[in-house]
């Protein structure tokens, strides 16, 4: 290969990775933009009691069944200085809900814990792409017992 060939090779390699580095941030923005994300969930408050006294660095957790005496599937942001915490979901779907200290074990006697009181069976259906606003959360001491009736899943 002549100097001159070589010379253009190089040129054009240059002009390539160049171009396409200018043109990489462009084509993330761009596909960003096509693809839409939904993003669903919910919001509100942890309180300690019925006197609304509000609970920071507690979680909220869902699950996909209504076996909450165990690891969770999902656990929201720890709550803040008011006790407000947001629950990401992966989707729109029923999930059952409880709050406690501690999101990565299971619950034990004694410790503050939660299940949502405003259903009968302590969930919420959440649709598609949206947030529950106003989703709270009373702890109580647990009593160590899962409730009357409860079977495990399997």
């Amino acid at each position: 290969m002549g100097r001159w060939t070589r010379a253009v090779h190089l040129i054009v390699m240059v002009v390539f990775v160049v171009g396409s580095v200018m043109a990489a941030p462009d084509a993330g923005i761009c596909a960003a933009k096509k693809k839409k994300v939904k993003k669903s969930g919910a919001w509100g408050r942890v309180l300690l009691d019925e006197n609304g006294e509000h609970i920071p660095g507690t979680f909220v957790m869902g699950y996909k069944n209504d076996d909450m005496y165990r690891l969770p599937d999902f656990a929201s942001t720890l709550t803040d200085d008011e006790g407000n915490y947001t629950l990401y979901l992966p989707a729109g779907g029923r999930y059952w809900l409880a709050g406690r200290f501690f999101a990565m074990k299971v619950p034990v006697q004694g410790e503050p814990f939660a299940r949502y009181e405003g259903s009968d069976d302590h969930s919420v259906v959440v649709k598609d792409g949206t947030f529950l606003e106003g989703v709270d959360l009373t702890l109580h001491p647990y009593d160590g017992s899962p409730p009357k009736g409860y079977k495990p899943v399997q």
